[in-house]
């Protein structure tokens, strides 16, 4: 994939995402129904803490300490949910990005089809694409140190 073509992917998938995160976003935190998020002072809860638990106090206890930690996490898989869905879009597009639009190595050899239907690497120098040069000049850049400058003692 050229660097034309990455660039253009990675502008819509930016924009993809975005729009993604705001609209589901949104739509999962901001419109929640009436008792998906409960918490211990919520009137629900308390309905229930006052009509399912009688007998000693022990027999009580336990059964509001039930009551609130199974409160607990339903809240929590509910909004683990909800933040899981707005993620996912933009963690998609990310995945794609990064295992689909990256450049070819400069090592690995482009690859053709001969007269027989055999698939053969073709050499650089048969490539008339000139992006493997730019991809191979910033990597030998990278790896050179700099030049030093008049007057500089080593």
């Amino acid at each position: 994939m050229d660097r034309r073509t990455r660039a253009q992917t990675k502008r819509l998938l930016i924009a993809t995402g975005s729009a993604w995160t705001v609209l589901i976003g949104a739509l999962m935190f901001l419109v929640l129904p009436t008792g998906d998020v409960q918490t211990m002072n919520s009137p629900q809860v308390q309905d229930r803490l006052r009509d399912e638990c009688a007998g000693s106090f022990q027999q009580r206890y336990q059964c509001k300490e039930s009551i609130i930690v199974a409160v607990g996490r339903d809240t929590f898989a509910n909004l683990a949910l909800r933040l899981a869905l707005v993620v996912a879009g933009p963690l998609a597009g990310a995945v794609f990005y990064h295992t689909r639009c990256r450049p070819d190595p400069i090592h690995r050899l482009p690859l053709a089809e001969d007269e027989a239907g055999e698939t053969l690497p073709v050499p650089h120098s048969a490539v008339a694409d000139d992006e493997w040069k730019r991809r191979a000049q910033r990597h030998i850049a990278q790896a050179r140190p700099p030049a030093p400058v008049d007057g500089d003692e080593q």
